[in-house]
């Protein structure tokens, strides 16, 4: 799986992981080692589309443990 491969490479290169994820990939990430820093709700009518945004900013560090 490309995501077991990417923290494997991170680990080795002692490097933590940033990434922003939907409310549905965040439960993903969680099981990966990832650790929700910041939830966003983001309003997209001023750009013409009717809907909001939800986003989960999150962060592994290097060595994360897997669930």
């Amino acid at each position: 799986m490309l995501l077991e491969r990417g923290t494997k490479k991170a680990d080795e290169a002692g490097l933590d992981m940033y990434l922003q994820a939907s409310p549905e990939g965040a439960r993903l990430y969680k099981k990966f080692g990832f650790e929700e820093k910041q939830y966003e709700d983001v309003d997209l009518k001023p750009f013409g589309v009717d809907m909001v945004s939800s986003r989960t900013y999150m962060k592994r560090k290097a060595g994360g443990i897997r669930q």
